[in-house]
């Protein structure tokens, strides 16, 4: 397969921005000095206007979050420009964002972070979404490509920056809700909020339990967390926050592809109805910011996670749960030191930002139970990562805005396999074995042998490995603003991803680093708020990619280091328009082509197009009524690594609605999901298939208090 040229590249680019104007132009939309691009955007350490980052970004806020038909994290993300969803359950456990084409390692290229923190655990299950209800969220930052300088390893596609809900006014709030769906689901959610002159508490209680679309898809959660600012003078903050996740959950598997087309009941049906997990995942967070007046902002954060997680895949009625049952246990902290500085020099603005970090982690797995010998195994390991940055913007009366950004950073993993095994002493004893002799009778001769003595069962190493590694980030972009409504910019940045310690445990020996190089250019118009307009094009060449395939080395499927570069080229376009003060409009596209410089092959799982088109009618009297689709187009199946081994997955377009009322303190909303009841799954492997849920229906009652 033939890489994209750039002339076809800028012919669908200048074809969707030709559309986005002529929007423009119908909506008759008048400017005036409210911008949108005064919008305060976290990157990193540091809090700034929308208009000076050189990045393509997306910003979802409350009021967006609150109205939307999607009904858990993921589903809502997946309406944005070049965000692809990808589930193997479902529902939101398993879920994950893939964005700019990442493929099948979306979950270690993608970094998510919750309040500041990665999401993301350091094996292959990334970012867990189905620790985050929508309602806790105040708002999502979306920031596509590459962000080594502010956010060190796995920030290569892009970086998704969720953002809580916390007590900020003053008084005290309660909030309540439920909701009832199909599958029989059932969310219940409680918040509570207090606040003060110098104090705020926010509590939050979330329980949900659902049957789910499959059988032996149900998934049962619980989610409590408890926030505290407390400021003792005007200069110094303190921020405390714990949080509580459980959850139960069953893993249906694939099915055919004859299954998958042929009825509901039998994309209902689960060949692995024995196969479940469950994940205790606790976090604390705490964090001290001090103002220092002209010397600026320094903030010292820490944060500590314990997770758990047992799990029965391939069950068998021969064997006793523990034999089989595997579990993951990691132990993970951060701590980080953030210096921000700012500086009017007569036309000149200087900010400055830069930070040392520290993350650890203790991850440990177990396979097949803990007493069954030459197949119960063990997999420690630990990671020791240590990274510094620097990142500076020098403005010019909102002109000009030029970024720089380094990072270095050091990473150390310790890990080996082991394995039971049934060791035994062996002992020289000498016996007396009788010999009939004819004529004489029986005698006894003294013979020497050797014995088994003192026989146990002990894991044996069998691999272990030390690598260290050093990256290394930067970036460097320029902002133009030729009239407070439109920035243009453009970006060329370095971003790198180490290993996880799951593709280690199935990976070559000389699995290493990759390394990202990108460019962007776009532009930003933001008008009043009648209209909003961002279109970027982008460029990723990836060496040495992370991949999962064929090792003619050892003739087997491992986790290596791709031969030459891995390409990508696209490019995302966004209108949001309001024609009338009760009307919202928004469409998304998304173009990215994925393919290996070498082979010319296509990466697995990648949709050249996406496509989102919504809109949403508000009346006087509290009545909203919400209409997303969402379009994906066709991809390879995820084991299709030369392109015509297996099927191409079909593309499909997904509904979703919601009308919903509110008066006074309360709120009611019914709504459906994939209303045209499109038969589509997002994960194909070898064939089988991994079925999303069909039309589903849900209600939802609410106060405020």
């Amino acid at each position: 397969m033939k890489l994209i040229s750039s002339n076809l590249l800028l012919s669908r680019f200048v074809k969707y921005a030709q559309f986005a104007a002529l929007c423009c132009v119908v909506c008759q939309v008048t400017a005036n000095d409210d911008s949108k691009l005064e919008e305060m955007f976290v990157t990193g350490v540091r809090t700034e206007r929308l208009a000076k980052i050189p990045k393509s970004v997306a910003v979802i806020t409350q009021d967006d979050i609150s109205a939307a038909a999607a009904t858990d994290l993921a589903s809502l993300l997946a309406q944005e420009a070049n965000l692809e969803i990808r589930s193997v359950t479902g529902n939101d456990k398993f879920s994950g964002i893939d964005i700019r084409g990442q493929g099948d390692t979306f979950s270690s290229n993608v970094l998510v972070l919750v309040d500041g923190v990665r999401l993301n655990a350091p094996d292959l299950s990334g970012a867990d979404f189905s620790a985050v209800s929508l309602g806790q969220i105040e708002r999502i930052e979306v920031i596509r490509g590459g962000g080594g300088v502010r956010y060190g390893n796995g920030a290569v596609g892009g970086v998704i920056n969720i953002i809580t809900k916390d007590a900020k006014a003053k008084g005290m709030m309660l909030d309540a809700s439920a909701s009832y769906g199909s599958f029989n689901t059932a969310e219940s959610r409680v918040s509570f909020a207090a606040s003060g002159q110098k104090a705020g508490l926010k509590l939050d209680a979330v329980i949900f339990d659902s049957d789910g679309f499959r059988h032996n898809g149900d998934l049962r959660k619980d989610d409590f967390s408890a926030r505290l600012r407390y400021q003792p003078a005007t200069w110094l903050e303190l921020d405390l926050l714990a949080r509580y996740h459980k959850d139960r959950y069953g893993l249906p598997g694939s099915i055919s592809r004859q299954a998958f087309l042929q009825s509901s009941l039998s994309r209902r049906q689960s060949q692995n109805p024995d196969d479940r997990g469950d994940t205790t995942d606790r976090r604390y967070r705490a964090k001290i910011t001090a103002q220092l007046a002209a010397f600026g902002k320094l903030s010292i954060l820490g944060d500590y996670r314990s997770r758990d997680n047992p799990f029965v895949i391939g069950f068998s009625p021969l064997l006793t749960v523990a034999d089989q049952q595997s579990k993951i246990h990691e132990n993970s902290s951060t701590l980080e030191l953030n210096y921000e500085f700012a500086r009017q020099l007569g036309d000149f603005e200087l900010n400055f930002s830069g930070g040392l970090s520290r993350y650890r982690s203790r991850y440990g797995q177990r396979r097949n139970g803990v007493s069954l010998v030459d197949q119960s195994e063990f997999f420690p390991g630990s990671i020791d990562n240590q990274s510094g940055f620097a990142d500076a913007r020098i403005s010019y009366v909102d002109i000009l805005a030029l970024n720089v950004g380094y990072r270095k950073d050091v990473f150390d993993l310790k890990r080996r396999d082991e394995r039971l095994r049934e060791f035994c002493d062996f002992e020289t004893v000498t016996v007396q074995i009788p010999q009939v002799i004819p004529f004489i009778g029986t005698i006894f001769r003294s013979v020497d042998t050797v014995v088994e003595t003192n026989c146990r069962n002990e894991f044996e190493i069998t691999n272990q490995s030390t690598p260290r590694w050093r990256n290394e980030a930067y970036e460097v972009g320029l902002v133009v603003t030729p009239i407070r409504s439109l920035n243009i910019f453009v970006s060329h940045s370095r971003s790198f991803r180490n290993p996880n310690v799951d593709e280690l445990t199935l990976g070559a020996p000389d699995l290493g680093p990759q390394t990202g190089i990108h460019w962007d250019v776009g532009f930003r118009l933001s008008i009043a708020n009648a209209l909003e307009l961002s279109a970027a094009l982008f460029k990723i060449d990836v060496e040495n990619e992370i991949f999962f395939g064929f090792d003619p080395a050892s003739s087997q499927n491992l986790n290596l280091n791709l031969d030459g570069s891995t390409n990508r080229r696209g490019g995302e376009v966004e209108l949001r328009v309001k024609p009338h003060r009760l009307i919202r409009l928004w469409a998304s596209y998304g173009f990215v082509k994925a393919t290996n410089e070498d082979t010319g092959f296509a990466v697995p799982l990648v949709a050249e197009d996406t496509f989102t088109l919504g809109g949403q009618i508000n009346t006087d009297n509290g009545l909203s009524l919400q209409c997303v689709a969402r379009y994906v187009g066709p991809r390879f199946d995820g084991n299709d690594f030369n392109n015509r081994t297996f099927r191409e997955v079909d593309s499909y377009a997904v509904l979703d609605a919601k009308l919903s009322y509110s008066f006074d303190r309360y709120f009611v909303s019914i709504g459906a999901n994939n209303l045209l009841n499109e038969i589509y799954a997002t994960s194909v492997y070898s064939g089988t298939y991994f079925p999303m849920p069909e039309r589903n229906l849900f209600a939802s009652v609410g106060i405020s208090l």
